[in-house]
């Protein structure tokens, strides 16, 4: 996965580089015609770069304080054609991020690619950098995989919201009380106290601060069964459903799990 930015992403991101661990950073201010991928950033520069500089890359989020950094270091350098009509070379620089960036980076390029909302729904945002994401890094794009999923403890803490309805969901009811959502891209699995028809059509929704979906997926209930759990000392009975999404929604789906890998582990645990 990978994106060359237009001019007016260019200028959302910021560049800077140091010869050392210890030497200030300086931001490379003419950074233009940037190649961003997921282990890696690409762009051109009048500037004359120290050899094997270290690089971070600053993605604004939610203003100057609040930001995505990757950290990297310049592995390639060279002269791009002759000098401009101001006798002024340009140099094309090639930076490799350190690993444990691909989670980041991800999620730069979901906002660009805009797959990603920006600014951030506000169940998502934190008073804390971003820097700080709690998800643990992936070496390729786990989330789409079939097979990979996200499980979170409470559904309704993360800023999802589960709704129970017909064929054609008319009357939709919130499942408030679903705990132990799994999600994967062919489906989901939760517990609730709740009884739903067989029948049922169950959606999965990521809202925006205006009241619309950043992603919303659907399928119907494929099969149920009854699980017994210990809440305070006390043996309580729920139902457990297993939901098959849409064909034209297992994509969304894999998108979801991509994104939720990206938050703050608040209230679920990664698989």
């Amino acid at each position: 996965m990978r994106g060359t930015l237009s001019e007016h992403w260019s200028g959302e991101l910021r560049l800077y580089v140091g010869a050392t661990a210890a030497d200030e950073l300086q931001q490379v201010e003419d950074a233009a015609e940037i190649d961003f991928s997921l282990r890696g950033i690409g762009f051109s520069s009048t500037e004359i770069l120290p050899e094997k500089a270290r690089l971070e890359v600053h993605f604004p989020v939610e203003g100057e304080s609040d930001s995505v950094e990757i950290h990297g270091k310049i592995v390639s350098a060279r002269e791009e054609g002759s000098p401009g009509e101001e006798g002024t070379a340009s140099y094309r620089y090639g930076a490799r991020f350190e690993p444990g960036s691909v989670t980041r980076s991800q999620y730069v390029l979901a906002v660009l690619q805009g797959q990603f909302p920006r600014p951030l729904p506000a169940a998502m945002r934190r008073p804390a950098s971003l820097l700080e994401l709690a998800a643990p890094d992936r070496d390729a794009a786990d989330g789409a995989s079939e097979h990979s999923h996200f499980t979170l403890r409470n559904p309704a803490a993360a800023g999802l919201q589960l709704l129970a309805g017909g064929d054609g969901m008319a009357d939709q009811e919130p499942v408030d009380d679903a705990v132990d959502l799994e999600l994967s891209r062919k489906g989901l699995r939760f517990r609730t106290y709740q009884e739903l028809p067989l029948n049922s059509v169950i959606q999965l929704r990521l809202p925006t601060e205006e009241g619309g979906d950043v992603l919303s997926v659907r399928g119907p209930v494929v099969w149920s069964s009854d699980v017994t759990t210990q809440v305070g000392g006390e043996w309580r009975q729920q139902q457990q459903y297993g939901v098959r999404f849409l064909p034209d929604d297992e994509e969304d789906a894999a998108r979801l799990v991509a994104i939720l890998r990206l938050l703050p582990a608040v209230a679920g645990t990664s698989k």
